[in-house]
Protein backbone atom coordinates (compact mmCIF):
# COMPACT_ATOMS: atom_id res chain seq x y z
CA UNK A 1 0.00 0.00 0.00
CA UNK A 2 1.23 3.34 -0.46
CA UNK A 3 0.87 6.64 1.54
CA UNK A 4 -2.78 8.73 1.24
CA UNK A 5 -1.65 11.20 -1.76
CA UNK A 6 -2.28 14.94 -1.38
CA UNK A 7 -3.75 15.92 -4.41
CA UNK A 8 -6.37 18.72 -3.35
CA UNK A 9 -9.41 18.20 -5.44
CA UNK A 10 -10.24 14.57 -6.87
CA UNK A 11 -10.39 14.03 -10.20
CA UNK A 12 -13.55 12.40 -12.52
CA UNK A 13 -13.25 8.78 -11.19
CA UNK A 14 -15.37 5.93 -12.81
CA UNK A 15 -15.49 4.02 -9.98
CA UNK A 16 -17.05 6.92 -7.75
CA UNK A 17 -19.70 6.60 -10.41
CA UNK A 18 -19.76 2.68 -9.63
CA UNK A 19 -20.13 3.06 -6.18
CA UNK A 20 -22.99 6.02 -6.03
CA UNK A 21 -25.18 3.58 -8.52
CA UNK A 22 -24.33 0.31 -6.73
CA UNK A 23 -25.04 2.06 -3.56
CA UNK A 24 -28.11 3.59 -4.49
CA UNK A 25 -29.73 0.16 -5.47
CA UNK A 26 -28.51 -1.74 -2.27
CA UNK A 27 -30.73 1.19 -0.64
CA UNK A 28 -33.56 0.17 -2.69
CA UNK A 29 -32.60 -3.72 -1.92
CA UNK A 30 -32.53 -3.07 1.99
CA UNK A 31 -36.06 -1.63 1.62
CA UNK A 32 -37.41 -3.41 -0.58
CA UNK A 33 -36.85 -6.91 2.12
CA UNK A 34 -40.07 -4.88 3.72
CA UNK A 35 -42.06 -5.37 1.18
CA UNK A 36 -40.67 -8.78 -0.66
CA UNK A 37 -40.97 -11.73 1.65
CA UNK A 38 -41.26 -14.53 -0.36
CA UNK A 39 -41.63 -18.59 0.64
CA UNK A 40 -38.61 -19.40 -0.41
CA UNK A 41 -36.17 -20.09 3.26
CA UNK A 42 -34.87 -17.67 5.86
CA UNK A 43 -31.36 -17.69 5.20
CA UNK A 44 -32.02 -16.38 1.22
CA UNK A 45 -33.70 -12.92 2.96
CA UNK A 46 -30.59 -13.26 5.35
CA UNK A 47 -28.30 -12.75 2.51
CA UNK A 48 -29.90 -10.04 0.53
CA UNK A 49 -30.04 -8.18 4.21
CA UNK A 50 -26.46 -8.69 5.08
CA UNK A 51 -25.41 -7.54 1.38
CA UNK A 52 -27.45 -4.24 1.89
CA UNK A 53 -26.04 -3.35 4.80
CA UNK A 54 -23.17 -2.03 2.58
CA UNK A 55 -25.32 0.98 0.96
CA UNK A 56 -25.26 3.93 3.39
CA UNK A 57 -21.61 3.60 5.09
CA UNK A 58 -20.82 3.24 1.14
CA UNK A 59 -22.28 6.73 0.65
CA UNK A 60 -20.83 8.41 3.76
CA UNK A 61 -17.09 6.99 2.35
CA UNK A 62 -18.07 8.64 -0.92
CA UNK A 63 -18.84 11.76 0.34
CA UNK A 64 -15.59 11.33 2.22
CA UNK A 65 -13.69 11.55 -0.66
CA UNK A 66 -14.98 13.89 -2.58
CA UNK A 67 -15.70 16.64 -0.02
CA UNK A 68 -12.69 16.27 2.01
CA UNK A 69 -10.28 16.65 -0.78
CA UNK A 70 -11.28 19.75 -1.66
CA UNK A 71 -9.76 22.87 -0.47
CA UNK A 72 -12.08 26.02 0.17
CA UNK A 73 -12.82 28.11 2.60
CA UNK A 74 -15.80 28.23 4.99
CA UNK A 75 -17.94 30.91 3.01
CA UNK A 76 -17.53 29.04 -0.39
CA UNK A 77 -18.09 25.96 1.22
CA UNK A 78 -21.55 26.52 2.67
CA UNK A 79 -22.37 28.53 -0.41
CA UNK A 80 -22.15 25.42 -2.98
CA UNK A 81 -23.11 22.85 -0.39
CA UNK A 82 -25.99 24.32 1.60
CA UNK A 83 -28.77 25.09 -1.27
CA UNK A 84 -27.98 21.71 -2.58
CA UNK A 85 -28.99 19.36 0.46
CA UNK A 86 -30.79 22.20 2.19
CA UNK A 87 -33.45 22.40 -0.10
CA UNK A 88 -33.94 18.36 -0.51
CA UNK A 89 -34.05 17.84 3.04
CA UNK A 90 -36.84 20.64 3.92
CA UNK A 91 -39.12 20.21 0.52
CA UNK A 92 -38.70 15.57 0.80
CA UNK A 93 -39.39 15.85 4.92
CA UNK A 94 -42.38 18.12 4.38
CA UNK A 95 -43.40 15.89 1.22
CA UNK A 96 -43.17 12.92 3.57
CA UNK A 97 -44.46 14.21 6.50
CA UNK A 98 -47.83 15.79 4.50
CA UNK A 99 -47.91 12.19 2.17
CA UNK A 100 -47.32 9.48 5.49
CA UNK A 101 -49.49 11.38 8.52
CA UNK A 102 -52.05 13.84 6.24
CA UNK A 103 -52.40 16.28 8.70
CA UNK A 104 -52.27 19.25 6.67
CA UNK A 105 -55.67 17.89 5.12
CA UNK A 106 -57.17 19.32 8.26
CA UNK A 107 -56.65 22.88 6.83
CA UNK A 108 -53.30 25.03 5.71
CA UNK A 109 -52.46 27.98 9.05
CA UNK A 110 -49.85 29.44 10.67
CA UNK A 111 -49.69 27.34 13.35
CA UNK A 112 -50.08 23.78 11.13
CA UNK A 113 -47.01 25.01 8.65
CA UNK A 114 -45.01 26.14 12.25
CA UNK A 115 -46.18 22.39 13.88
CA UNK A 116 -44.72 20.90 10.83
CA UNK A 117 -41.56 22.69 10.51
CA UNK A 118 -40.89 21.89 14.44
CA UNK A 119 -41.78 18.16 13.32
CA UNK A 120 -38.74 18.36 10.68
CA UNK A 121 -36.16 20.16 12.78
CA UNK A 122 -37.07 17.97 16.11
CA UNK A 123 -36.53 14.25 13.44
CA UNK A 124 -37.03 12.27 10.83
CA UNK A 125 -40.16 12.34 8.90
CA UNK A 126 -39.25 9.48 6.41
CA UNK A 127 -37.53 6.41 7.80
CA UNK A 128 -34.67 6.87 5.27
CA UNK A 129 -34.15 10.79 5.60
CA UNK A 130 -32.28 10.07 9.08
CA UNK A 131 -29.37 9.79 6.26
CA UNK A 132 -30.07 13.47 5.65
CA UNK A 133 -29.81 14.76 9.40
CA UNK A 134 -26.28 13.09 9.89
CA UNK A 135 -25.11 14.29 6.58
CA UNK A 136 -25.81 17.85 7.33
CA UNK A 137 -24.01 17.61 10.54
CA UNK A 138 -20.75 15.92 8.59
CA UNK A 139 -21.30 19.16 6.19
CA UNK A 140 -20.49 21.52 8.89
CA UNK A 141 -17.67 19.76 10.47
CA UNK A 142 -16.39 19.33 7.55
CA UNK A 143 -14.22 22.72 6.86
CA UNK A 144 -12.75 22.06 10.30
CA UNK A 145 -11.83 18.42 9.02
CA UNK A 146 -10.72 19.97 5.95
CA UNK A 147 -8.08 21.57 8.22
CA UNK A 148 -6.97 18.18 9.80
CA UNK A 149 -7.12 16.49 6.00
CA UNK A 150 -4.86 18.91 4.62
CA UNK A 151 -1.70 18.86 7.17
CA UNK A 152 -2.40 14.67 8.11
CA UNK A 153 0.21 12.15 7.64
CA UNK A 154 -0.63 8.55 7.19
CA UNK A 155 0.27 7.90 10.87
CA UNK A 156 -2.35 10.75 11.83
CA UNK A 157 -5.30 8.91 9.41
CA UNK A 158 -4.69 6.01 11.15
CA UNK A 159 -4.73 7.68 14.67
CA UNK A 160 -8.01 8.88 14.10
CA UNK A 161 -9.82 5.98 12.63
CA UNK A 162 -8.63 3.61 15.12
CA UNK A 163 -9.67 5.53 18.09
CA UNK A 164 -12.95 5.78 15.88
CA UNK A 165 -13.11 2.24 15.95
CA UNK A 166 -11.82 1.86 19.88
CA UNK A 167 -14.97 4.10 20.85
CA UNK A 168 -17.36 3.18 18.76
CA UNK A 169 -17.52 -0.45 18.06
CA UNK A 170 -15.16 -1.28 20.50
CA UNK A 171 -16.76 0.08 23.40
CA UNK A 172 -20.53 -1.03 22.65
CA UNK A 173 -18.78 -4.63 22.07
CA UNK A 174 -17.19 -4.11 25.97
CA UNK A 175 -20.25 -3.06 27.40
CA UNK A 176 -21.91 -5.94 26.13
CA UNK A 177 -20.32 -8.42 26.96
CA UNK A 178 -18.82 -6.82 30.46
CA UNK A 179 -20.19 -4.88 33.28
CA UNK A 180 -17.85 -2.24 32.41
CA UNK A 181 -18.68 1.28 31.04
CA UNK A 182 -16.74 4.53 29.92
CA UNK A 183 -16.96 7.80 30.69
CA UNK A 184 -14.68 9.48 28.94
CA UNK A 185 -15.70 12.45 26.98
CA UNK A 186 -14.91 11.51 23.13
CA UNK A 187 -18.14 12.64 21.14
CA UNK A 188 -15.69 14.25 18.83
CA UNK A 189 -14.93 10.62 16.99
CA UNK A 190 -18.05 9.32 17.92
CA UNK A 191 -20.98 8.73 15.06
CA UNK A 192 -20.86 8.21 10.97
CA UNK A 193 -17.59 10.92 11.08
CA UNK A 194 -15.08 7.49 11.29
CA UNK A 195 -16.62 6.79 7.83
CA UNK A 196 -16.22 9.98 6.28
CA UNK A 197 -12.28 9.90 6.88
CA UNK A 198 -12.10 6.43 6.44
CA UNK A 199 -13.30 6.98 2.81
CA UNK A 200 -11.13 9.89 2.00
CA UNK A 201 -7.96 7.62 3.04
CA UNK A 202 -8.65 4.24 1.59
CA UNK A 203 -10.27 5.73 -1.66
CA UNK A 204 -6.77 7.52 -1.89
CA UNK A 205 -4.52 4.87 -1.51
CA UNK A 206 -3.53 2.10 -4.82
CA UNK A 207 -2.90 -1.29 -3.35
CA UNK A 208 -1.52 -4.17 -4.29
CA UNK A 209 -2.82 -7.69 -5.40
CA UNK A 210 -2.01 -8.87 -2.33
CA UNK A 211 -3.52 -6.08 -0.35
CA UNK A 212 -6.84 -6.90 -2.13
CA UNK A 213 -6.60 -10.66 -1.64
CA UNK A 214 -6.49 -9.43 2.36
CA UNK A 215 -9.41 -7.10 1.80
CA UNK A 216 -11.80 -10.05 0.06
CA UNK A 217 -11.10 -12.09 3.10
CA UNK A 218 -12.03 -9.36 5.52
CA UNK A 219 -14.76 -8.97 3.74
CA UNK A 220 -15.97 -12.30 3.61
CA UNK A 221 -15.44 -12.69 7.41
CA UNK A 222 -17.49 -9.65 7.58
CA UNK A 223 -20.37 -10.94 5.15
CA UNK A 224 -20.45 -14.04 7.24
CA UNK A 225 -20.38 -12.67 10.59
CA UNK A 226 -23.12 -9.91 9.57
CA UNK A 227 -25.46 -12.61 7.88
CA UNK A 228 -24.98 -15.09 11.26
CA UNK A 229 -25.92 -12.93 13.52
CA UNK A 230 -29.15 -11.63 11.04
CA UNK A 231 -29.94 -15.24 10.70
CA UNK A 232 -29.61 -16.64 13.91
CA UNK A 233 -30.80 -13.76 15.60
CA UNK A 234 -28.01 -13.09 17.76
CA UNK A 235 -28.72 -10.88 19.77
CA UNK A 236 -32.43 -10.94 19.19
CA UNK A 237 -34.34 -8.66 17.15
CA UNK A 238 -35.33 -5.67 19.09
CA UNK A 239 -33.25 -6.07 22.12
CA UNK A 240 -31.58 -3.29 23.60
CA UNK A 241 -28.12 -4.70 22.67
CA UNK A 242 -29.06 -5.41 19.12
CA UNK A 243 -27.14 -2.44 17.70
CA UNK A 244 -23.79 -4.28 19.10
CA UNK A 245 -23.65 -6.52 15.96
CA UNK A 246 -26.93 -5.08 13.65
CA UNK A 247 -25.82 -1.70 13.45
CA UNK A 248 -24.13 0.57 11.01
CA UNK A 249 -21.31 1.30 13.18
CA UNK A 250 -20.96 -2.36 14.27
CA UNK A 251 -17.55 -3.62 14.02
CA UNK A 252 -18.45 -6.25 11.66
CA UNK A 253 -20.46 -4.29 9.31
CA UNK A 254 -17.54 -1.71 9.07
CA UNK A 255 -15.05 -4.22 8.29
CA UNK A 256 -17.41 -5.40 5.10
CA UNK A 257 -18.44 -2.00 4.43
CA UNK A 258 -14.50 -0.70 4.21
CA UNK A 259 -13.43 -3.74 2.38
CA UNK A 260 -16.38 -3.61 -0.24
CA UNK A 261 -15.13 -0.18 -0.60
CA UNK A 262 -11.62 -1.20 -1.70
CA UNK A 263 -13.00 -4.07 -3.73
CA UNK A 264 -15.64 -1.92 -5.40
CA UNK A 265 -13.16 0.80 -6.12
CA UNK A 266 -10.75 -1.56 -8.19
CA UNK A 267 -13.81 -3.17 -10.10
CA UNK A 268 -15.21 0.79 -10.57
CA UNK A 269 -11.65 1.79 -12.12
CA UNK A 270 -11.54 -1.23 -14.23
CA UNK A 271 -14.77 -0.39 -16.67
CA UNK A 272 -14.83 0.50 -19.76
CA UNK A 273 -18.04 0.43 -20.62
CA UNK A 274 -21.39 1.60 -20.28
CA UNK A 275 -19.69 4.58 -18.98
CA UNK A 276 -22.62 7.05 -20.25
CA UNK A 277 -25.18 4.83 -18.49
CA UNK A 278 -23.15 5.14 -15.34
CA UNK A 279 -22.72 8.33 -15.06
CA UNK A 280 -26.78 9.11 -15.62
CA UNK A 281 -27.33 6.75 -13.08
CA UNK A 282 -25.16 7.81 -11.01
CA UNK A 283 -26.16 11.58 -11.18
CA UNK A 284 -29.84 10.32 -10.25
CA UNK A 285 -28.22 8.22 -7.18
CA UNK A 286 -29.31 11.37 -4.86
CA UNK A 287 -32.72 11.66 -6.35
CA UNK A 288 -33.86 7.30 -6.48
CA UNK A 289 -32.64 7.83 -2.50
CA UNK A 290 -35.37 9.96 -1.81
CA UNK A 291 -37.88 9.25 -3.87
CA UNK A 292 -37.86 5.08 -3.37
CA UNK A 293 -39.70 4.48 -0.53
CA UNK A 294 -43.08 6.33 -2.28
CA UNK A 295 -42.61 3.75 -5.18
CA UNK A 296 -42.45 0.98 -3.31
CA UNK A 297 -45.28 2.07 -1.37
CA UNK A 298 -47.39 2.50 -4.65
CA UNK A 299 -45.91 -0.75 -5.73
CA UNK A 300 -47.22 -2.76 -2.86
CA UNK A 301 -50.32 -0.90 -3.64
CA UNK A 302 -50.55 -2.62 -6.89
CA UNK A 303 -50.16 -5.66 -6.16
CA UNK A 304 -52.84 -5.70 -3.46
CA UNK A 305 -55.14 -3.97 -6.04
CA UNK A 306 -54.25 -7.03 -8.51
CA UNK A 307 -54.33 -9.62 -5.65
CA UNK A 308 -50.99 -10.69 -6.64
CA UNK A 309 -49.08 -12.15 -3.49
CA UNK A 310 -45.31 -12.10 -3.79
CA UNK A 311 -44.92 -14.38 -1.01
CA UNK A 312 -46.02 -17.32 -3.36
CA UNK A 313 -42.73 -16.97 -5.07
CA UNK A 314 -39.41 -17.75 -4.49
CA UNK A 315 -37.60 -14.68 -2.44
CA UNK A 316 -34.02 -15.89 -4.23
CA UNK A 317 -35.75 -13.64 -7.51
CA UNK A 318 -38.75 -12.21 -6.17
CA UNK A 319 -36.63 -9.90 -3.52
CA UNK A 320 -33.85 -8.33 -6.53
CA UNK A 321 -36.29 -8.49 -8.99
CA UNK A 322 -38.68 -6.03 -6.84
CA UNK A 323 -35.50 -3.95 -6.42
CA UNK A 324 -34.61 -3.52 -9.90
CA UNK A 325 -37.99 -2.70 -10.58
CA UNK A 326 -38.42 -0.06 -7.83
CA UNK A 327 -34.86 1.78 -8.49
CA UNK A 328 -35.61 1.96 -12.34
CA UNK A 329 -39.22 3.15 -11.81
CA UNK A 330 -37.68 5.65 -8.88
CA UNK A 331 -34.77 6.29 -11.88
CA UNK A 332 -37.52 7.11 -14.48
CA UNK A 333 -39.47 9.56 -11.88
CA UNK A 334 -36.30 11.34 -10.90
CA UNK A 335 -35.08 12.07 -14.71
CA UNK A 336 -38.79 13.14 -15.33
CA UNK A 337 -38.65 15.64 -12.09
CA UNK A 338 -35.14 17.33 -13.03
CA UNK A 339 -37.08 18.54 -16.33
CA UNK A 340 -39.26 20.47 -14.28
CA UNK A 341 -38.53 24.01 -13.39
CA UNK A 342 -38.29 24.29 -10.31
CA UNK A 343 -39.15 21.00 -9.45
CA UNK A 344 -35.52 19.65 -10.58
CA UNK A 345 -34.39 21.88 -7.84
CA UNK A 346 -35.15 19.16 -4.68
CA UNK A 347 -33.64 16.70 -6.80
CA UNK A 348 -29.81 17.75 -7.41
Amino acid sequence: MENISQNTSPPKLIWVNFLRTLGSFLVVLAHTLAHTRGWGPYWITAFYDTLSRNAVPLFFMISGFLLLSKQEDVVTFLKKRAWKILIPFFAWSILYDVYWNQELSKGINVTSLARLLIRVLRGTRAFHLWFLYVLIGLYLFTPILRIFVKQAQSIDFLYFIGLWLIVVPGFAIIQYFTPFTFGFELQFVTGYVGYYILGLYLGKMEFSKKALIFFSALFILGFLFTFLVLFLDIPPRGSVNEIVFRSYLSINIIVMTAASYVLLKFIGGKITGFLPILDVLSKASFGIFLVHPIVLRWMQQSWETLDFSVGTNSSLWTIPLAALIAYLASFILIITLKKIPLIKYIVP
